[in-house]
């Protein structure tokens, strides 16, 4: 795994972890680090600027788009929360669903299939 984080500058900070398998050419870090943009000058870059990376279709330039894009979210959170939505702490968001077989969402598509 790569672990790519970032740390906004009022605090909010976000994260992502990229399999290694989904990126053929890592042998080992330093030709890994080829792949990123700007390498070594990413501090002071706008979050909004990074965070278009995520639509890259290489692993690496995408966690460093992703990595922002869940920093933002933290931001967004922390200025207006939803009233109807409750933050939980400390628990992995899949094992919190209560998604269940046939469930389905907006637009009446299946949220997973689930045999």
């Amino acid at each position: 795994m790569f672990f790519t984080g970032v740390k906004l500058s009022n605090g909010s900070a976000g994260g992502w972890a990229t399999p290694i398998k989904t990126i053929p050419e890592a042998v080992c870090c330093p030709s890994s680090v080829m792949a990123m943009p700007l390498p070594g000058k990413l501090a002071g870059r706008c979050a909004a600027d990074l965070a278009r990376e995520a639509l890259s279709g290489h692993g690496i330039r995408r966690a460093i788009g992703i990595a922002p894009v869940n920093a933002l979210a933290d931001c967004c959170w922390q200025r207006r929360p939803h009233s109807e939505v409750e933050l939980c702490a400390g628990i992995d968001a899949f094992d919190a669903t209560e998604i269940r077989k046939g469930d389905r969402g907006r637009g009446g598509r299946r949220f997973c299939s689930v045999p």
